[in-house]
């Protein structure tokens, strides 16, 4: 499992596990020299997993993302590991995701419990599904659990299919 860190205006898996953000993604998309070298972090003690951190932070992530350069890099990549999985920007705000989901199998939409109403979870989904992303599901993070292992407000609350929101 390769995982890259593909949000270029605010990268913070490498530091989730304690590493450098460069060299990584936008280093090899703008690099003259040694255009074939990328640097991959082979995450210690989570087997088969490595990482491509984000790299330095450049001035123009939509354009980046958008390159030649990068759906070769992704093609690439889809060759050599049997999972790849790319942390974006959010969806709502700019064009990086919409810019990703043409060159990618699918997309999980990951929400914050608390930190996102249900207006701006549907927005996100519509604004993904209008550029034919395909949603392979949601996950909701930052759930914190209620005492006595009940699932509280997050267990009354589901939604009917039939009106395809979030």
């Amino acid at each position: 499992v390769l995982l890259v860190d593909a949000d270029l205006r605010l990268p913070k898996v490498h530091k989730v596990f304690k590493l450098d953000a460069s060299p990584g993604l936008t280093n090899f998309l703008i690099a003259d020299k040694n255009p074939n070298r990328i640097h991959i972090y082979i995450i210690e003690g989570v087997n088969n997993l490595n990482l491509l951190a984000s790299g330095s932070l450049p001035p123009n992530p939509s354009e980046l993302l958008r390159s030649s350069r990068m759906k070769k890099l992704i093609s690439e990549l889809q060759k050599e590991y049997d999972y790849v999985l790319f942390d974006s920007s959010p969806v709502l705000g700019t064009a990086d995701v919409s810019i990703l989901s043409s060159n990618v199998d699918g997309i999980l939409l990951v929400l914050g419990a608390g930190e996102v109403d249900g207006q701006a979870a549907q927005k996100a989904k519509e604004s993904l599904e209008k550029v034919k992303a395909h949603i392979l599901g949601l996950v909701l993070n930052k759930v914190k659990p209620e005492p006595g292992g009940y699932y509280g407000k997050y267990y009354y609350h589901y939604q009917s299919d039939e009106k395809e929101e979030l």
